[in-house]
């Protein structure tokens, strides 16, 4: 296994040369040594070396299916996915973010030609969601150690999620109930376009048959009681502010993408009620 420093050199120089990728034998113990240090708290080897290296190798398709497998199925593990899950403004953070967004790009193959079976893809699902629920380390950009995004990042990988036709009318309607509960989280105030990310997953979901219109409004209008609700400060405004900085975001990007007209009125009227607070 490589420490930071050597792999840091290795993968400027894979950079350097267009990303071609080592032959084997050093292939192999290369991208175990990426997966050990895909949450280094050094922001050029995490972000702009070991992510870029490895989304570009997936998007290349220089990995058989057994790899991509492979290489899931560790992002989905305990030391990755879920490594310190629950803690707040720690280190780990980078790890499960980092790891969420390998996730999207295996998501983005996958959806552009099936190479996992149905069952699998529920269980994606279920950790996906699981993750979500109880991450609590809701920050955006940290000084010095660069993006934790984990909300951000979680997104994108719902935004692959909502495309892909193994998962039903029950399985979109349960990956809606969970971006609004997290949108209206009473921790923080979301300030790194987490809404707008997460806006593009609901839009994405909504262009789905299995989508019923209702389902929509009665989705959209869940949005009232946290917009009306005086919950104890400062939880209280930091969910009406979120509820409102997201629904803001969908209700533009409704208009420009030309979309049903009742679904926006729905949103206007919504927005509307809320805005009354002040």
């Amino acid at each position: 296994m490589l420490d930071e420093k050597t792999l840091k050199a290795r993968l400027s120089e894979i950079r350097d040369n267009n990303y071609v990728p080592p032959t084997q034998p050093e292939i192999y113990p290369l991208v175990l040594s990426m997966g050990n240090h895909i949450g280094s708290i050094d922001p050029v080897l995490r972000d702009d070396l070991i992510y870029m290296t490895l989304v570009t190798w997936i998007s290349r398709k220089i990995f058989s299916t057994k790899e991509l497998k492979e290489i899931l199925n560790v992002l989905l593990n305990d030391q990755h996915l879920f490594k310190g899950l629950g803690e707040k403004e720690t280190d780990t953070v980078f790890t499960r973010s980092f790891s969420m967004l390998q996730i999207q790009a295996l998501l983005e193959v996958h959806r552009k030609k099936a190479y996992l079976p149905h069952e699998e893809m529920h269980v994606i699902k279920q950790k996906v969601l699981r993750y979500l629920s109880q991450e609590r380390d809701l920050r955006g950009f940290v000084p010095v150690k660069g993006w934790a995004h984990a909300i951000a990042h979680t997104a994108d990988v719902l935004v692959e999620m909502v495309q892909c036709d193994e998962y039903n009318a029950d399985d979109l309607e349960a990956i809606l109930a969970a971006i609004q509960r997290t949108i209206v989280t009473t921790e923080t105030v979301y300030i790194c376009e987490e809404d707008e990310r997460l806006a593009t997953a609901v839009l994405q979901a909504w262009q789905r048959p299995e989508i019923d219109p209702e389902q929509i409004k009665t989705w959209l209008q869940g949005f009232i009681i946290s917009l009306a609700e005086h919950l104890p400060y400062p939880g209280g405004y930091y969910q009406f502010v979120n509820s409102k900085n997201f629904l803001r975001s969908l209700y533009l990007r409704a208009v420009r993408q030309g979309r049903d007209s009742q679904f926006r009125q729905t949103i206007y009227d919504i927005m509307s009620r809320g805005f009354e607070r002040y």
